[in-house]
């Protein structure tokens, strides 16, 4: 029998084949493209969601999300390791979108004086912000100051952004207060999302605890089915058993809302060409990382976050549309 993760992204696919409209985009290759779609996946250390039909880079994979984990605004580092950014940065490795940038260093205006009053649990609500100044969660970004996105100073002193680490501020919620219904963390920053060449396309996820479990829900705008989708799925179910080992609760769901899901038309007949023999779902082994938090990760840790028993079929090259 067909093992659930690859059955739901397989049934995903045949719709898209099937019902999707043809429609054009900035990057020139028409899709067939399905308006809204949605699902579920569990997510177990002891089944791990990753598709086995084809090989998905695993090493890569861990990469990209302790990537994320950094909050870098630049991929120096990570392109030391995997090249899947390559082609949305410039020569020195900038980002004008770099997701965990926006999880770890959410940019927050700065008043004088403060018009954040009182104690509270939350950011507050109306026209209330986080007063930085007595924030534990303060999270200042350096940005050198020849970055053309940011500054026209000639200046060789870094920028200095006041900003609110989001994901840290869940985490601790989270400990605290785990049936909260406000564990959001974005990576839309409108000002941001206006000029960048690639805005996030999975933008922003949601941490819900319910019936002694944890699940987590992605809001993607805009999905590649066939290169992208199976990265996105894949990283945040690691996201979530990580999470959910930093705050010692029971994972439960993955569940993902998608506005716009396409298919690359020249993704159609290397996809009907592959095989679609799978295999039992491997088994993710995080106790080498000991007692370290998920915050300490680095480059260093891709050996510690192992994928045991991972069968696959062969990888289906595609080309990437940029």
């Amino acid at each position: 029998n067909m093992n659930i993760i690859d059955r739901t992204y397989l049934d995903i696919l045949d719709r898209i084949l099937t019902e999707g409209t043809r429609e054009t985009n900035r990057t020139g290759t028409d899709t067939l493209s399905l308006f809204g779609v949605s699902y579920r996946m569990p997510v177990r250390s002891s089944a791990f969601p990753i598709l086995t039909h084809k090989k998905i880079q695993w090493r890569s994979l861990v990469m990209e999300l302790i990537w994320y984990l950094s909050g870098e605004p630049h991929i120096r580092n990570l392109q030391k390791y995997t090249k899947i950014w390559d082609s949305w940065s410039d020569e020195r490795g900038q980002l004008e979108t770099a997701y965990g940038r926006f999880w770890r260093y959410y940019p927050v205006p700065e008043y004088l004086p403060p018009i954040r009053t009182g104690e509270s649990h939350y950011l507050g609500d109306g026209q209330s912000l986080v007063n930085l100044n007595t924030s534990k969660y303060r999270h200042d970004l350096l940005i050198e100051s020849t970055s053309t996105t940011l500054s026209t100073s000639n200046s060789s002193s870094p920028i200095i952004i006041p900003c609110f680490d989001q994901l840290r501020w869940a985490i601790d919620e989270l400990k605290i207060n785990p049936r909260s219904r406000r564990l959001h963390i974005t990576a839309w920053y409108p000002p941001n999302a206006t000029i960048s060449k690639l805005p996030p396309c999975h933008h922003s996820f949601t941490l819900n605890y319910q019936g002694g479990k944890l699940n987590l829900h992605l809001q993607q705008r805009s999905s590649d089915h066939c290169v992208g989708n199976p990265f996105n799925f894949t990283c945040y179910s690691l996201l979530l058993l990580l999470v959910c080992r930093e705050v010692n609760l029971e994972p439960g769901d993955f569940y993902h809302s998608i506005t716009d899901a396409h298919v690359y038309v020249d993704h159609i007949e290397p996809y009907r060409a592959a095989s679609r023999e799978t295999y039992p779902l491997p088994q993710l082994d995080l106790s080498q990382l000991g007692d370290r938090s998920m915050f300490d990760l680095t480059y260093d840790d891709i050996d510690q976050i192992q994928l045991v028993n991972y069968q696959h079929g062969a990888v289906v090259k595609l080309p990437v549309a940029v």
